[in-house]
């Protein structure tokens, strides 16, 4: 479990964009981060997390930072966020999406626009 455990009952709930990035956070983001329900925008890279899934809960999520984890299945849950812009896992280990690879245009932000970065995942990115 992350720091988000405690942490999350001292943040402000009306939180728009929060940088974790570089803080050791390791293990896996648990659901407490759901009740920053007005996050916009979330920096975890640069951490050792091993599980990201939780931040499918947040439901104004527009960007995702999320390199340089130690994640190797990725939920496709996450691309279903009716909000999200931008997610960008490059440079983690994933070996796996939980879930097809295939989204309907209904399930892409409302921009109508999802950019969702993979370079330096090695076993995503082999022919």
């Amino acid at each position: 479990a992350v720091l988000l455990d405690a942490a999350s009952s001292v943040l402000p709930t009306c939180l728009r964009h929060l940088d974790l990035s570089h803080n050791s956070l390791q293990g896996e983001l648990t659901e407490q981060i759901v009740c920053l329900s007005h996050l916009e925008i979330l920096n975890i890279s640069h951490n050792p997390l091993t599980s990201i899934d939780a931040v499918a809960g947040l439901g104004k999520l527009r960007k995702l930072y999320a390199s340089w984890l130690e994640v190797h299945v990725v939920s496709l849950s996450l691309l279903a966020r009716p909000r999200i812009e931008l997610i960008d896992l490059s440079n983690n280990n994933i070996l796996d999406f939980n879930g097809e690879f295939t989204v309907e245009i209904s399930a892409i932000g409302q921009s109508g626009r999802l950019v969702v970065k993979l370079s330096g995942n090695p076993e995503i990115m082999s022919p």
